[in-house]
């Protein structure tokens, strides 16, 4: 079994209401773990991430509106976010979770667009790495990625679930490339290929927590420790010992998010 202080989890939810019962729990045993990137998803989750952080030395923060809110006051939020929210703590240390969802029919895909372009533009102008939620619209993200002139971008890719040519392009442009708890599902052929394939420099593992659970989980709310599963699985699929692995991506999310 590997040890909680190799383990981290980029991508957690721990302002998700859902787990407001086992909540203290959660962080007490975070605590003991190599890094945890809690995420936002809406402005609501901001503050609760911020104290978060303060009691639990381990934590670290994701600021940013995922696709699913993108609105039309947002830009007016993202305001906030640069003149006040990345002042108060060095310990927002990404831009997320962002990107394009394009399974959902509202927001519009062009309000998605414009919020997500204005927050990479946030990132980068900022020095940090973006945490990225792309469904059904790679070809729209490679085409904003052109748009915004940019060379290479930081950040990840979370939950990657994709093809081995959209591993390579994400790569191509700098980026790193997390996985779930899906990669432990035996259907998850895909994702596999993709663990194999990507470049153990350039892995991450996450959970998405409270969702997605890998397979022993599959009843239960995913837990940030929960990432020593797909560790496992990842390990074996890689012909590597979990430990090595655990290290090498322990050393990535450091690397990323200091």
């Amino acid at each position: 079994m590997l040890p909680d202080a190799l383990l981290t989890d980029c991508h957690a939810h721990l302002a998700d209401g859902r787990l407001a019962d086992c909540l203290p729990q959660v962080l007490q045993r975070c605590a003991g773990m190599g890094g945890v990137v809690v995420n936002a998803a809406q402005m609501a989750d901001w503050e609760t991430i911020g104290k978060m952080m303060e009691d639990v030395p381990t934590l670290q923060g994701a600021v940013g509106i995922h696709p699913w809110y993108a609105a039309e006051e947002t830009l007016k939020y993202l305001q906030v976010i640069d003149n006040q929210i990345l002042a108060k703590s060095e310990k927002w240390v990404a831009i997320g979770e962002i990107g394009l969802d394009f399974v959902v029919e509202t927001p519009s895909r062009k309000l998605q667009m414009e919020v997500m372009a204005a927050q990479v533009r946030l990132a980068v102008r900022h020095s940090l790495p973006v945490c990225l939620h792309i469904r059904k619209a790679w070809s729209t993200f490679f085409d904003l990625f052109k748009t915004l002139g940019l060379a290479s971008l930081k950040g990840y890719c979370h939950n990657f679930t994709g093809s081995r040519e959209t591993a390579r392009r994400l790569l191509d442009a700098g980026l790193h490339l997390s996985f779930g708890g899906q990669l432990t599902w035996p259907e998850a052929r895909r994702a596999r290929e993709a663990a194999v394939y990507v470049p153990a420099d350039s892995i991450l593992v996450e959970t998405d927590c409270p969702d997605l659970p890998s397979f022993s989980h599959k009843v239960e709310p995913s837990l940030p420790w929960h990432v020593a599963e797909t560790l496992e699985c990842m390990a074996e699929l890689r012909h590597m010992k979990a430990e090595t692995l655990a290290q090498q991506v322990l050393q990535n999310f450091q690397g990323l998010f200091g």
